[in-house]
């Protein structure tokens, strides 16, 4: 060791609990040239040094101010694991300067050619012995023992949790987009190692779901959950949409190495308890993940893009897509609340308001703004509930600008009631118009315009096609009334108009016509009066004339 540091006097082997080493992320093998982490503990505080048979010798720390409960040493390999290979990893934890604990050593060794690698600890004959308990590999299967005794919890003889198709080892699975990358090996006594990695300084989370639809809860049936926070593994049983206080993996590793963050653990492949599930090689059964933002290693809510899910067989490797869910029975009676209160009945009511002011219309407005306002608060309680139940509250646009609305909305039949009386037409009067005209206008615009708001947010939360599809029919359906009815109205009113002009364009018309036809009349029968009189004088004339 280094002068002053290592130079105890006393060297005293180690436990499991006084210092330890976690060598899990070698369980699947290993490649030259690729880091790999190995994790030294102590129960106290303490300066570290790692040695592997290859001749590497790790540990700088000198200061007490290094002093830590672990240290994270990165490995990196000269050649790639093969049959026959074996990697020796011993280790040394000083809380002092009297006395240097001894880690179990740990055995890496590989059975055949197929990267099967066995891991082995017991305690150097110096310093007392441990029973080492380890079988041979079968296929590609890693078999991992710590201490003598086996990580992996042996397998109970009940026949309903058998089948006949083994888990078989599998690597570099995708995890969507995520980024997250998982492997995985069987183990001879029933156990399965699982290794997920991801390129982010972060916190990582698997967990194996009831159903067939992507669900952090089982579709409320739960989820077995592990997930790597703060350099600790955790599992835990979910069945909503936080995260219970869990229980610590044991002989699991979580690093963060080189802006890689590494998760392997070791479970076993049937379900110790009712709040485990059991893995069903053979069948495709539902995998979620989840990551945190870069740097965020303690647990915090992931992203809208930063979890998923897929159906994975362990007895094959093949994956598949998950089908995405409809939604809960709550977000859907949201989603048919609000589309006929702001898509049908307070438009409605609005134009009802604007263009229909005759007879009873304020009756009329009033029941149908009253109808949608209760429409709409049951909405929002729908929304809330399924918030609560199956989502988180509050966590995107359409969300908050939706709790603007209904808030203005409310505010509408408030301000109605003490509205100023219409006559005569004080400047109460004058406010209250604008205020409540340009409110109930706003609001029932971006209302309309925050249902197809919505839409997109149905599909970028991850919920079924054909829900985002039912949500635009009935949007489009509902605001066609309101629409229609407006469209039906001006163009009535614009007729109406059309008939008042045309008519007092033909009133001078007829009017000269009138003249002309009593011009006509009037010298007509000043002829018919002239006719007598010329007669008359004929008739005279004629008689003179025989007088003559």
């Amino acid at each position: 060791g280094d002068p002053g540091v290592m130079a105890a006097s006393t060297l005293t082997a180690g436990d499991d609990n006084s210092c330890s080493i976690n060598a899990s992320s070698l369980d699947l093998g290993w490649r030259a040239g690729e880091p790999y982490t190995i994790v030294v503990k102590s129960a106290s505080n303490s300066l570290f040094k790692l040695y592997t048979s290859d001749g590497q010798c790790l540990g700088t720390t000198s200061s007490v101010l290094d002093l830590a409960a672990s240290e994270e040493f990165l490995w990196t390999p000269t050649s790639d694991s093969g049959a026959g290979d074996a990697l020796f990893v011993h280790a040394l934890c000083a809380s002092g300067m009297s006395e240097v604990l001894a880690a179990v050593p740990v055995t890496v060794s590989f059975a055949d050619s197929n990267n099967s690698s066995q891991v082995e600890a017991s305690g150097p004959s110096d310093v007392g012995e441990g029973s080492s308990s380890s079988s041979s590999s079968a296929g590609s299967a890693a078999n991992v023992t710590q201490g003598g005794e086996s990580t992996g919890a042996e397998s109970p003889g009940d026949e309903e949790h058998q089948t006949d198709v083994s888990v078989t080892s599998a690597s570099g699975i995708s995890l969507g987009e995520s980024g997250m990358m998982l492997s995985y090996s069987a183990n001879d006594e029933g156990s399965i190692s699982i290794v997920v990695t991801i390129a982010r300084d972060t916190w990582i989370g698997i967990g194996f779901s009831q159903g067939q639809t992507i669900s952090m809860s089982g579709s409320e049936k739960g989820s077995d959950v592990i997930a790597c926070f703060d350099d600790q593994v955790y599992r835990y049983w979910v069945t909503g949409t936080y995260l219970p206080s869990g229980t610590l993996m044991p002989n699991a590793l979580c690093s963060h190495v080189n802006g890689i963050t590494t998760m392997s653990f070791h479970r076993t492949v049937i379900a110790e308890s009712a709040e485990q599930i059991a893995l069903v090689p053979g069948s495709a059964q539902q995998v979620i993940w989840a990551h945190g933002e870069d740097g965020q290693r303690s647990q915090s809510y992931h992203g809208i893009d930063a979890r998923g899910g897929l159906m994975l067989d362990f007895g094959t490797g093949t994956s598949s897509e998950s089908a995405k869910s409809l939604g809960s029975w709550l977000l859907q009676l949201h989603i048919l609340l609000m589309c006929f209160s702001w898509g049908c009945l307070l438009p409605l009511g609005a134009v009802v308001a604007r263009r229909f002011r005759m007879g009873r219309w304020f009756l009329l407005h009033k029941r149908l703004q009253v109808l949608g306002w209760a429409m709409q608060m049951l909405g929002m309680l729908a929304a809330m509930l399924h918030c609560q139940f199956y989502s988180l509250h509050f966590r995107n646009f359409h969300a908050l600008l939706g709790v603007a609305i209904v808030g203005v909305g409310t505010l509408q039949p408030i301000n109605a009631i003490f509205r100023p009386h219409p006559e005569p037409k004080t400047m109460m009067r004058i406010a209250f118009e604008v205020i409540h005209k340009g409110l109930g206008w706003g609001s029932v615009m971006m209302g309309a315009a925050n249902l197809f708001i919505g839409v997109v947010a149905v599909l970028d939360l991850g919920f079924h096609t054909l829900t985002a599809i039912v949500g635009t029919v009935v949007s489009v359906c509902c605001l066609a009334v309101p629409l229609v009815v407006l469209g039906v109205d001006c163009r009535c009113s614009c007729r109406s108009k059309a008939g008042v002009k045309k008519d007092d364009s033909v009133v001078p018309s007829l009017q000269a016509q009138t003249e002309t036809d009593a011009s006509t009349t009037a010298a007509s029968a000043a002829a018919a009066a002239a006719v007598p009189a010329v007669s008359t004088s004929a008739t005279t004339v004629t008689a003179a004339e025989r007088s003559v």
